[in-house]
């Protein structure tokens, strides 16, 4: 008897108590005894021990039918365990005594029996009591049995020994020479016994086997305390001589077995045996002695892999196959806990769109016989997995190994890994990209991810993949994937400009993408011809009659002349409104009847009244890295701008770090590439701190379709030469003397600073050695020395004016670059005393487009620039040369310069001029640009200042002697 409780599911808990026999006899009776209790715990004890000496077989006694019968009668009395059938009296059933052979190759007395429900075969267990009682476990009942022997008598019959088949006569004589109804129980008189020789079937019993644990001590008769044992998969070794199966663990040489109750004698073939021993072993199978102590009898010749899961995935993927082609049987048997499914069938892929092109959502399935199984699930949790690496998966497909994806129902299917590793590699890029895992094994994703599908589409090839639906979302993808298969534009009649090839085709991937409702960034280098082609775009749409609202353009100031000159040139039907000016609030009322409007980013804080207070059909951003910030004022405010279209034109879209594309990318396509957060951990710290190289081939290859970018070198053919030539100039002693002095106290006093407060918060100190080292190497006048006035002059400027004034005397169009607006207010004086005529433009230049004007048109040979000022944005296609004075550090910028004359427009070969101070800073600089390549554009930020990807050891090089 247990002690439970009912739980909310109607089922008992486990046992919290036992109450034994011993117990009530030893005179402690429970508070919970109910009379029926009593009187059964007493008819139990009331049994002699000789006759039940551990209480267990009492049913086996005289008494034990009215025993039974109590038990019974309480309503309580369950089969096996708590939760078992609930058993009450049933019938009696008609039985009768057979001989079956045992496994060793005997035979004995058998009581089967004929209940009243004969579809309960298989669930009917007969009992050793007196008489010999039925349980049907189906129905819950228990009832006698009637053999037409007395009730001992049939006990004694179910109790019968087992006899070898050469005792079978002389039992069943001495049964006969007894009563006539024990006769009907003889056993029946066997043959002699068949030899049976020669080789044996190996057979290989896929089971489990259960090792006993490591705990001695006695245990309560109902078990409850027995602690539980090891259940483990094995493979059981056998063999077939003729029809007798015999384990390998037999020890006998020539055993006996029946067999239709024919004897048969097998004369077992040792060599075969070991043979077969040794092909398991030679299948990565060991013996399980080998590897585990307390081995039952019965598992002396049972095989196990070394690791228990992933040793049988293996051999049932690649063994059981060849065994059973050497002539095996192998045999999984029920409860084996390895349940492999080939999962070589036929993979297809669905696609459901939603009314637009907002999302889809794609789901993977691969055919198993007739039975189609979800792949995408599996895989994803693959992916999902810590420690997941796409290459090593790869290494074992090119080793032709298998990938085992466990189920939900707990098995497992295992697949060529040369198959889904094209899968795999598109796969990531979508379950990066997708917003969460769907019903039922899809992922949701969005139109923005239409490229991966295409390019899982193109490079999954190989594995076979049907393709289900989808077809407007599969199209799209394709188009956008190699920005191929776009279809050309014509642009209206009015459009003036003549667009180059690879013009044409930015204006049809630009057109592409707004048709499909996806914003874009246009990234071609400086002096490509980014502004044409947005005006195309824009043209189109006017001519299209889609221009419900106007287009807004925003860009730095220094552009607002250069929009309204090719817009006014190229695109002349065109409504054009500048809201630049003191005045710009007075053409307000304009901005419903114009079809391009143009502003500045400064002013968009102080306008963001208007330009939020209604829609607008597009917005471009040009010299879109104005907003790489994504925490700046002026970006957090055109990011709220309402607009259907958004774009990007930029040719730097990525300056310093990831975080810049993300902002750019965060207004172009909202939620694309995450929220920032999770940005930075998915692929900032990955790729920029970690040095992933495959997370950055995964986010070039997800950003790819949505950013267009044709760099000079792509477009050499379209663009005349350009030559750069770097100059070292020597400094004279005067300046020598100060830069070496200014070097010798800065190197001290930077190293002294970094040593008090470390690298990161020195940066103060560190920029002020900079500057005054780059400022010596211009012109000695331009460091700030109180009360040392300095005498010393300045060899660059001597080379410029020798340069400025050979190159003028040749009809050459000079641009003169200093990022110092007082290194150009002391060549200014010089030019003026050669009489060089010049124009300036800088942060304080007020007519600035005058000053532009002059110099395109030829008024005048020179054009001094600060970088600040003119290095992005402006075309200055009159320059056939530029000297950059002091060169910029960051070589991007640098280049931004340069491409102010060697762009599109430029008809003549354009010659660059580096001023190069030797043994200085500069030189050095140049040095570490060339040493680091890859991290060039990095190491300083746009305004020249050092970044976290300088290290301190860049610094000591750059301001120390050699």
């Amino acid at each position: 008897m247990v002690t439970t409780r009912v739980l909310k599911s109607g089922e008992y808990s486990s046992a919290t108590s036992v109450y034994s026999p011993e117990t009530y006899l030893n005179g402690n009776p429970a508070k919970y005894l109910r009379p029926v209790d009593h009187r059964i715990l007493g008819a139990i004890n009331s049994v002699p021990r000789a006759f039940a000496p551990d209480r267990q077989t009492v049913l086996a006694t005289a008494r034990g039918a009215a025993i039974l019968a109590d038990i019974l009668a309480t309503g309580r009395a369950r089969w096996a365990d708590i939760n078992g059938p609930l058993l009450s009296a049933g019938p009696a059933a008609a039985g009768a005594f057979e001989w079956r052979p045992t496994e060793d190759g005997r035979i004995r007395p058998w009581l089967t029996v004929r209940t009243p429900d004969p579809e309960s075969g298989g669930l009917i267990h007969c009992l050793k009591a007196v008489p010999p009682v039925y349980v049907d476990i189906r129905e819950g009942r228990v009832g006698p049995v009637e053999t037409g022997l007395a009730a001992g008598l049939a006990r004694e019959v179910m109790d019968a020994p087992a006899i070898a088949p050469g005792e079978s006569a002389a039992v069943s004589a001495a049964i006969a020479r007894r009563s006539g109804a024990l006769a009907a129980a003889a056993p029946p008189v066997l043959a002699e016994p068949i030899v049976v020789s020669g080789a044996p079937k190996p057979i290989l019993r896929l089971t489990t086997v259960e090792l006993a644990p490591v705990v001695s001590g006695a245990y309560g008769w109902y078990g409850i305390s027995r602690p539980a044992t090891e259940t483990l998969a094995v493979g059981r070794l056998g063999f077939r001589y003729g029809d007798v199966e015999i384990a390998a663990a037999l020890k006998e040489r020539v055993p006996t077995r029946i067999h239709g109750m024919q004897p048969i004698e097998i004369h077992r073939n040792v060599e075969a045996e070991r043979g077969a021993a040794r092909r398991l072993q030679g299948a990565d199978l060991l013996p399980l002695a080998l590897l585990r102590d307390r081995v039952p009898a019965n598992a002396a010749c049972d095989f196990v892999p070394e690791e228990d899961g992933l040793g049988w995935l293996d051999f049932l993927y690649g063994e059981i196959d060849r065994l059973r082609g050497d002539g095996w049987e192998v045999v999984v048997e029920p409860g084996f806990p390895y349940d492999l499914l080939d999962g070589n069938g036929a993979i297809e892929a669905g696609i459901r769109e939603s009314s637009g092109m907002d999302w889809f959502e794609f789901d993977l399935g691969v055919m198993v016989g007739s039975e189609r199984f979800d792949l995408l699930g599996p895989l994803i949790d693959l992916i999902a997995t810590d420690g997941f690496d796409l290459a090593l998966i790869e290494e074992a497909g090119e080793a032709d190994q298998p990938i085992y994806l466990p189920l939900p129902d707990g098995r497992v299917m295992a697949m060529p890994v040369v198959r889904l590793v094209p899968i795999l590699r598109h796969l990531v890029e979508l379950f990066s990209a997708a917003g969460h895992e769907g019903d039922g094994g899809t992922l949701r994703l969005s139109g923005l991810d239409a490229a991966l599908l295409a390019a899982l589409e193109a490079g999954a090839g190989d594995a076979g993949l049907a393709w289900r639906g989808g077809e407007r979302i599969r199209a799209l993808g394709a188009a956008l994937r190699d920005h191929g298969g776009i279809p050309d534009v014509v642009l209206p009649p009015w459009f003036a400009a003549t667009l180059r090839p690879y013009q044409a085709r930015g204006v049809a991937w630009l057109a592409f993408l707004r048709e499909a409702g996806i914003g874009g960034i246009l990234a071609d280098d400086m002096g490509l011809g980014k502004t044409v082609q947005a005006l195309a775009l824009i043209a189109l749409e006017k001519a299209a009659g889609r221009l419900n609202a106007p287009a807004l353009v925003i860009a730095p100031t220094s552009l607002m002349a250069n929009w309204r000159r090719e817009a006014a040139a190229f695109a002349p039907d065109l409504r054009v409104l500048t809201l630049h000016g003191s005045d710009r609030m007075d053409h307000v009322d304009a901005i419903a009847e114009s079809d391009l409007v143009l502003t500045t980013y400064p002013l968009v804080a102080r306008d963001h009244e208007v330009l939020s207070a209604r829609p607008w059909h597009m917005i471009v951003l040009d010299e879109a890295q104005t907003i790489k910030n994504p925490n700046a004022a002026t970006t957090r405010l055109i990011r709220r701008l309402e607009a259907p279209h958004r774009f990007c034109l930029t040719g730097t879209p990525m300056e310093n770090h990831l975080g810049e594309l993300w902002s750019l990318f965060d207004f172009v396509a909202p939620g694309f590439l995450g929220d920032a957060s999770s940005f930075n951990k998915a692929w900032r710290t990955p790729i920029e701190k970690k040095g992933d190289v495959g997370r950055g081939r995964l986010l070039a290859a997800r950003v790819k379709p949505f950013l267009l970018r044709r760099t000079k070198a792509e477009v050499a053919a379209e663009l005349p030469p350009k030559t750069v030539m770097t100059e070292r100039v020597d400094l004279g002693g005067g300046q020598r003397e100060l830069y070496e002095a200014i070097r010798l106290s800065m190197h001290d006093k930077v190293r002294s600073v970094i040593a008090e407060k470390g690298f990161s918060r020195s940066r103060i100190v560190i920029l002020d050695a900079l500057l005054k080292l780059r400022q010596a190497c211009c012109d000695p006048r331009l460091v700030k020395r109180p009360g040392k006035p300095v005498k010393a002059t300045s060899a660059k400027l001597e080379r410029l004016m020798e340069m400025v004034g050979e190159l003028a005397a040749e009809g050459r169009k000079i641009i003169v670059f200093s990022q110092f607006t007082s290194m150009l207010d002391l060549i200014r004086p010089r030019l003026e005393a050669a009489g060089i005529a010049y124009a300036l433009l800088t942060g304080q230049t007020k007519m600035r487009e005058a000053e532009i004007t002059a110099f395109q048109e030829g008024t005048v040979p020179v054009f001094l620039i600060s970088l600040k000022a003119g290095g992005t944005g402006l075309n200055l296609t009159a320059a056939d040369t530029v000297i950059l004075y002091d060169p910029w550090w960051n070589p991007a910028v640098e280049e931004q310069a340069i491409d102010r004359a060697h762009r599109i427009g430029q008809d003549r070969p354009v010659f660059v001029h580096k001023l190069i101070a030797g043994g200085t800073i500069e030189e050095k600089m140049e040095v570490l640009k060339d040493k680091k390549r890859k991290l060039a554009e990095s190491l300083f930020d746009h305004d020249g200042n050092p970044t976290l990807a300088m290290t301190e050891a860049d610094i000591d090089m750059l301001l120390s002697a050699d």
